[in-house]
């Protein structure tokens, strides 16, 4: 996103946008992960491995 930024506005700009940019990507993946449950977790790959350590650090029940 910065390097596409860069091109039509200044560093501030750009650095901005891409932290935006980075903050609703990974809010949209928490939301994501939120709605998905056990066996839908298990059907992506790693999936297993990921629910475990999502239950471990209690982001997912």
């Amino acid at each position: 996103m910065y390097n596409l930024m860069s091109v039509y506005a200044g560093n501030t700009i750009s650095t901005i946008t891409s932290i935006i940019t980075g903050m609703v990507i990974y809010v949209g993946i928490i939301v994501l992960i939120k709605c998905l449950s056990k066996e839908e977790f298990h059907m992506i790959p790693f999936g297993p491995k990921v629910y475990r350590v999502l239950e471990r650090v209690k982001l997912y029940k």
